[in-house]
């Protein structure tokens, strides 16, 4: 795994490697890697919100579900 940074934006992007693209009835599906899901600190991961950017690249960002804390739980 290669990392670099952006000079631009100073950004760092970790390479988690290649990912097969698999069809699946009438869709393209790809895994997330391990890393990416288990370096979450929120959670489980259930959803993806995926973007396009304008040079072409996709960016995947984690939904985490997490549970409401107990006290700010509407009991009505």
């Amino acid at each position: 795994m290669n990392s670099k940074q952006d000079r631009i934006s100073g950004t760092i992007e970790l390479d988690l490697g290649i990912r097969k693209v698999s069809r699946m009835n009438f869709s393209n599906v790809i895994t997330l890697p391990k890393r990416f899901v288990r370096n979450t600190p929120y959670g489980e991961i259930r959803e993806v919100r995926i973007t396009m950017r304008v040079d072409g690249c996709l960016k995947h960002t984690p939904i985490h579900n997490q549970k409401e804390p107990a006290d700010l739980v509407n009991l009505s």
